[in-house]
């Protein structure tokens, strides 16, 4: 401990309250919070609105691929006949 620290205080909290630091300041406030709940929201929508898009092409893609095997398999059964 140095001379100038008081007791039962650590380093750190006197430097916070030396440069006028006060957690009451660090608090967000509601509309902070509102705005912070509010983007965050929007944010989940874009992903899920590209989630859908996203699956909705694989489906699509998949069902491509599912058409082209079946016509390759009637190809081959044509051709062995």
């Amino acid at each position: 401990m140095n001379a100038t620290e008081e007791p039962g205080k650590t380093a750190a909290t006197q430097n916070e309250e030396e440069k006028g630091a006060n957690p009451a300041e660090s608090t967000p406030s509601v509309e902070q919070l509102t705005a912070s709940l509010n983007r965050r929201e929007r944010e989940r929508d874009c992903y899920r609105d590209a989630e859908h898009r996203v699956r909705a092409k694989l489906t699509k893609l998949q069902t491509s691929v599912r058409e082209t095997l079946r016509a390759v398999d009637e190809l081959n059964k044509s051709m062995e006949e």
